[in-house]
């Protein structure tokens, strides 16, 4: 079932199921051997575990997490609720 009878040829479904898996094999030897050059771990058993991993600390706490809504100067919130104090403000 093809446009072009020449590529119509009849396959061995065993070879083709053996060169699959050559194929597997070849491609996941080379992805795990990066991997263990880089000591890539891909699995979480056995890994080392910091204390700390994923906090924030600190005054700056390396993130923006709590920082929508409040300055640095003061702590209280800006006038247009975002980082820089800009916003629609209208004063009389």
């Amino acid at each position: 079932m093809t446009f072009f009878s020449v590529f119509d040829v009849p396959v061995f479904w065993p070879i083709l199921l053996m060169y699959f898996g050559v194929l597997f094999f070849m491609t996941m030897k080379r992805q795990i051997a990066h991997m263990y050059k880089h000591k890539y771990v891909p699995i979480s058993f056995g890994k080392l575990k910091y204390k700390d991993a994923g906090k924030e600390k600190g005054e700056f706490g390396g993130g923006m997490a709590g920082s929508i809504g409040t300055t640095a100067q003061n702590g209280g919130p800006t006038p247009g609720g975002g980082m820089m104090g800009g916003g629609a403000v209208r004063r009389r």
